[in-house]
């Protein structure tokens, strides 16, 4: 319960910081496991991403004081084969402020797909991306395919690149 309500959504914990993303309400709830009021905050959705109507989830690195946002297209048609389209845009913000992190190349960057034909295509993300140091790593599902997929993002340097997508389990 926070405020008299229930909670739901994905939280977690990580270095005595504790967050909860209720992406229904798109609220971000953040506090001290120590109860410092100062370092608990609020923030909704608008505030963390350019286009919070994608927002999908968020992820924080509390050692880095970092916010990462992961905006997913619900659904898209790809006209050309080999052409690369937006299936995610991360958005990195610093946790306590949330201004853009200093220590990144740039506020967001897109991570693209290519497909091999076209059509229409769905990505859902499998879990929620891991922050591994300097690299954020994101495992999404291509609907039609029914493959999965990993993009390795290196936050700090502002580098996305079609060598860190793989495919990593092709159904049958």
């Amino acid at each position: 319960m926070m405020d008299g309500r229930p909670l739901n959504g994905v939280e977690s914990v990580k270095c005595g910081v504790w967050w909860l993303w209720e992406r229904r309400n798109g609220t971000l709830f953040i506090r001290d496991c120590n109860a410092n009021a100062r370092l608990s905050k609020t923030w909704l959705s608008h505030s963390l991403s350019i286009q919070p109507e994608l927002l999908t989830t968020v992820v924080i690195d509390p050692l880095q004081d970092l916010i990462v946002a992961v905006s997913m297209q619900d659904q898209f048609f790809g006209v050309d084969a080999g052409l690369g389209y937006q299936v995610l845009l991360l958005e990195f913000r610093l946790a306590s402020s949330q201004l853009p992190h200093p220590d990144s190349a740039c506020t967001s960057l897109e991570c693209k797909h290519t497909f091999n034909q076209p059509g229409n295509y769905f990505a859902r993300p499998v879990y929620n991306p891991a922050i591994c140091g300097d690299r954020i790593v994101v495992l999404y599902y291509i609907g039609q395919t029914q493959d999965l997929f990993v993009q390795v993002i290196d936050w700090r340097k502002g580098r996305v690149g079609c060598v860190s997508q793989f495919l990593i389990l092709k159904v049958t």
